[in-house]
């Protein structure tokens, strides 16, 4: 079976690139959403981020729109969410209780969403997916200097705001 992940901001490519590079001789395809059409064009032009139809995909779209689209269809057993605005802050698109939603009804059993946020967002957007997914699901970590933080929410099959 396809290992499929959604990725919510590209950067440079590099994760995406990484991924593919590394899981070679599995099935693996990556989908990409990503707003900013220049930062798509400098990962393609600059960074060496290779686009094609079957295993590396790029949508320019809001994030949250995106992901909103994709609701409902557990096919993805990772989304990577690693966006931030003009205002170097997670769009609130990108981490609101309907994102959380959204992106719970994306996931395979066991399936991991990894989002990455600023201290300053760090537990409001904890506890959106906490309600979520559940506060036994969900963690985070630090990533340098207790600044920036991954969160990592696990689908295990219910959602707490429908069980509690």
């Amino acid at each position: 079976e396809t290992f499929r992940v959604l990725f919510v901001g590209l950067g440079g490519g590099a994760l995406p690139t990484y991924l593919l590079e590394h899981c070679k001789g599995r099935s693996v395809a990556v989908e990409t959403v990503e707003y900013d059409p220049r930062v798509i064009k400098a990962a393609t032009d600059f960074f060496g981020f290779k686009v094609d139809n079957t295993t590396n995909q790029v949508e320019c779209s809001d994030g949250g729109a995106a992901v909103s689209r994709r609701a409902g269809k557990r096919i993805y057993d990772s989304v990577i969410v690693d966006a931030f605005g003009a205002d170097d802050s997670v769009p609130e698109s990108c981490s609101d209780q309907s994102f959380a939603n959204a992106t719970w009804s994306m996931l395979r059993p066991g399936g991991k969403l990894i989002q990455h946020v600023w201290f300053r967002q760090l537990l409001g957007v904890m506890n959106i997916y906490k309600n979520q997914f559940g506060a036994n699901h969900v963690s985070d970590r630090t990533v340098s200097m207790f600044a920036n933080y991954l969160i990592t929410a696990t689908y295990e099959g219910s959602s707490a705001s429908t069980t509690a």
